[in-house]
């Protein structure tokens, strides 16, 4: 890179910038990343002497001209400095990537993203029954989970939401449950980001497990799930303002764990274990504000206990399980799209499982832990489209 014109002492360079800031990389594919001086008048010059670092060089590396190599999938950052000064880009490339293991395996936990981070609380450690309370926290830019306080119940396969500063965990299975029901829990307990404390909510009227819930119009919906052997098709909704409980029309079939998601004001429903333990494909949208279910187009996959989230406005479902009994975890993803009211299949996760968590943060949709066919995992898998 060429020396910048004009006279450097009277007009000295104040920030370093990097075109593009962003960019969307796919797989064996270069791009040139130009570096750029602002001055303090405000005039640009071309930056010389850039000495460019990748911080993932087996993700993406960059040469002394600023041409980028894109390896292998993932998020990495390219840092360039010349001069005191320096400046990021941040490159993405499509697919499936590993991501920082979480500090133990899990199953059957909780998990959303929360600001700027991503929450995983609480299930068992083990193929029993043996529940955990612990709460890991991801720090994307370090790429590294923390612990924070432990949910006041342990449990597991509850109901997980996020409304305001808060991350909700409603109903779910615990041995702690203080109702004969099968351990089935009423409690509801909430998360607060800023001061990472849990602070117990008015519980649900109703014990259940295996339960999910979204966010819609700031009501949390409390969806599906088992009473002891009964499945269940009620629909709970809490109201964070006043703390209240009411309830909305239930499905049209009980069900228990199933896909969930909020898209475009409307909740998704997708598979799930139906009575007579059979998996079901079907995809159910509720719209609270009109307070009526619909049928949409069944997924290509039937399947229960799986992971979801939201990802680009696409509700995403990967991994879980097709039949009972066998539980054998699926590699397989499908995602809903509003737009052509249909399913697509996304490229398998790199490893099957099932009873996994999953959240979008910042574009990247996470699935965390689970189950595959022989062990639970610490496995964390990173996805982007």
């Amino acid at each position: 890179m060429t020396s910048p014109p004009g006279d450097q002492e009277t007009d000295p360079a104040v920030a370093l910038r990097l075109e593009p800031a962003t960019v969307r990389l796919p797989v064996g594919s270069t791009i040139l990343i130009k570096a750029e001086f602002v001055h303090e008048s405000g005039i640009v010059t071309e930056a010389m002497k850039v000495v460019g670092l990748s911080l993932k060089p087996a993700v993406a590396v960059v040469d002394s001209s600023g041409r980028v190599e894109a390896i292998a999938s993932g998020r990495v950052r390219i840092v360039a400095a010349a001069h005191g000064l320096s400046a990021v880009t941040v490159v993405d490339l499509p697919g499936w990537f590993s991501v920082t293991p979480l500090p133990a395996p899990r199953r059957r936990g909780h998990a959303a993203a929360l600001g700027e981070e991503l929450f995983h609380t609480t299930r068992t450690d083990s193929w029993g029954e043996d529940h955990v309370a612990t709460t890991f926290v991801f720090d994307p830019e370090t790429e590294s989970w923390t612990t924070a306080p432990s949910i006041r119940t342990p449990r597991d396969d509850g109901a997980v939401a996020t409304a305001g500063d808060y991350l909700y965990v409603i109903g779910g299975i615990s041995p702690d449950a203080p109702h004969n029901g099968y351990n089935r829990l009423w409690m509801n307990e909430a998360f607060r980001a800023s001061d990472q404390s849990w602070v117990a909510r008015r519980n649900m009227p109703t014990a259940w497990g295996s339960v999910r819930g979204a966010t819609a119009g700031g009501q949390i919906y409390v969806i599906g799930g088992r009473m002891g052997v009964g499945f269940l098709a009620t629909v709970e909704v809490y109201d964070p303002a006043t703390h209240t409980w009411s309830t909305a029309p239930s499905l049209p079939a009980a069900c228990e764990a199933p896909g969930i998601g909020l898209v475009d004001d409307e909740i998704y429903v997708a598979g799930g274990l139906e009575s007579g333990h059979a998996t079901t494909s079907a995809l159910r949208i509720f719209n609270p504000a009109q307070g009526t279910w619909r049928a949409g187009p069944s997924m290509p996959t039937a399947r229960a206990f799986v992971a979801s989230a939201v990802l680009q406005e696409q509700l995403v479902i990967p991994g879980g399980w097709a039949v009972y009994p066998g539980q054998i975890p699926l590699a397989e993803v499908e995602a809903y799209d509003l737009e052509t009211e249909s399913w697509s299949t996304l490229a398998p996760m790199p490893v099957p499982r099932t009873e996994a968590s999953a959240a979008v943060l910042q574009g990247i949709l996470y699935v965390m832990g689970g189950a595959t066919d022989v062990a639970l995992t610490d496995r964390v898998d990173g996805y982007m489209p």
